[in-house]
């Protein structure tokens, strides 16, 4: 027994729709600096969790399960590591201004496939890093300046991991 989808729109204009939203997402995948854009922030959420477990006096699994999405960990996020990181001393504020921006830039790009460096949402989020130090950022440097306080923040995360050994 079939079944009919009663639908105002033809098959036709159906597949179409599909294939276009096919062809935005391949376009996102093929975004490079989308692509790093996510890539650096799981970076950021890696060298936090590192950071912060070295003050941990138990690293078993129970103290893993702090991490741990599935479940809810309070440590699951960026932003909750970015902000025990710096209550505890670890990082500065401007590095969990920073981290946090970045974040939000990540969210951006992880929530909508036609977004880019030249959207207005994307080069705002930007222009409130520390590393624009007041300078208007546009669409088109937008993609600098960002990847300027990724450079930063990989450097300062470095040092302090080479401090925590």
């Amino acid at each position: 027994m079939a079944m009919t989808i009663r639908n105002s729109r033809s098959s036709e204009e159906i597949l179409r729709e599909i294939i276009e939203e096919g062809q935005e997402l391949q376009k996102a995948i093929e975004d490079r600096p989308r692509v790093r854009a996510l890539n650096y922030d799981a970076l950021f959420d890696q060298s936090l969790k590192l950071m912060l477990t070295t003050y941990f006096s138990k690293r078993d699994k129970a103290a893993q399960k702090l991490f741990d999405p599935s479940i809810g960990g309070p440590l699951a996020s960026l932003t909750h590591k970015a902000r025990l990181a710096y209550a505890l001393g670890i990082i500065d504020k401007t590095a969990l201004d920073d981290l946090l921006q970045l974040h939000k830039v990540r969210n951006i790009f992880a929530h909508s496939v036609d977004s880019s460096f030249s959207d207005t949402e994307v080069w705002k989020e930007c222009q409130k890093l520390s590393t624009t130090r007041g300078r208007k950022v546009t669409g088109k440097d937008s993609l600098e300046c960002y990847e300027r306080s990724v450079g930063t923040i990989v450097k300062y995360i470095t040092q302090k991991l080479q401090q925590e050994r």
